[in-house]
């Protein structure tokens, strides 16, 4: 692929790698390297290959994979990197083998320089190896990885990834900063905040705190695209935005709550329709979900509605949706249209 210079410097410069070096000697690693434009799906690298690349991230997402601890078999999502992002600086000093898989599930474009090419720049050129020795120090000093947090940004299409793993990767990597998620039309339709790995406030739609949290989980938004961008967070005035749950205790909330909803599902239907069997809602005003029951019960006598519509008319989590509907059938309350 043709370099474009200034294109090229600007993203080499935003590098951890290369912000202290000069524009002389970026055109001349740029000139020792290549920038290839990669298709959706391209792996850089496979775990157990030798270390014979050095890779810049111009655009796209590089998905990052490792053997799971419970099954080494299974490979897991452990980081997603972005743009000016880096891999294998020190194992093109170590000369080892790669430990992960890196690929990019939507494509992207990639500086590669080949090992050779890295160890004679050590050699030749004096600002780069000085910079390596000033990265690689403040590695060991654990400031490098705060510093790639505050500026981290990533964008991808849900059609390519796991929303529910980049959530996870956000709050395993204590970032601060607001996760936007758009339909196909590029229209916010959710958005999440975070403060040091914990969520901080949501929407999604209509629904507003935990429960839009909950929501982007039933199921995952397979369409669309996602956006995080570190930084400070907006402080909102009204609390019914507001997350308290511990995010890895919301996780896996919305985790489990998630297979309860399929089962909630295969056991309703969700083109049944259902209709009221009495006049009355038979629900005690100080029992747990109550508003939630009177909704679903006029919706029910408004018309007959297949039950995946009054989950979109009730405005709640499809999750407390179902769930209160599966015990109206379970009393009796509600019997299945004919």
């Amino acid at each position: 692929m043709q370099i474009n210079a200034n294109e090229d410097l600007r993203f080499l410069r935003e590098c951890d790698l290369f912000s202290n070096l000069s524009d002389d000697v970026l055109l001349e690693l740029l000139s020792r390297g290549e920038v290839l434009k990669m298709a959706a799906g391209s792996v850089l690298f496979e775990k157990g290959n030798p270390v014979r690349r050095f890779f810049v991230i111009k655009s796209g997402v590089v998905e990052i994979c490792r053997a799971s601890q419970e099954s080494p078999e299974e490979m897991k999502v452990v980081a997603y990197l972005g743009p000016s992002d880096s891999l294998g600086e020190m194992a093109m000093i170590t000369g080892n083998f790669h430990r992960s898989v890196a690929r990019l599930p939507e494509g992207g474009e990639v500086f590669i320089l080949t090992r050779e090419e890295f160890l004679r720049a050590i050699d030749e050129l004096p600002q780069f190896t000085k910079a390596l020795m000033i990265v690689f120090a403040q590695r060991l000093d654990s400031r490098v990885r705060d510093l790639r947090m505050n500026k981290r940004h990533l964008h991808g299409s849900l059609r390519f990834f796991d929303l529910p793993t980049v959530i996870q990767t956000v709050i395993s990597s204590k970032l601060t900063g607001t996760l936007v998620i758009t339909n196909e039309q590029q229209e916010p339709v959710a958005e999440v905040n975070f403060d040091a790995g914990q969520a901080h406030s949501a929407f999604f739609g209509d629904l507003m705190g935990e429960e839009a949290f909950l929501q982007l989980f039933q199921p995952p938004l397979q369409d669309g695209h996602f956006d995080f961008k570190s930084g400070p967070i907006q402080q909102l005035d009204d609390e019914r935005f507001e997350i308290r749950m511990p995010s890895m205790n919301l996780l896996m909330e919305a985790v489990r709550l998630q297979d309860e909803l399929s089962e909630y599902k295969g056991l309703l239907g969700e083109s049944t329709v259902y209709v009221p069997t009495a006049e009355e809602l038979a629900w005690d005003s100080e029992e747990q979900d109550y508003s939630l029951a009177s909704t679903l019960w006029s919706l029910l006598q408004e018309r007959r509605y297949a039950v995946k519509e009054i989950a979109k008319l009730a405005l709640r989590c499809h999750y407390y949706t179902y769930r209160v509907l599966y015990k109206l059938y379970q009393e009796g309350q509600i019997v299945a249209s004919c």
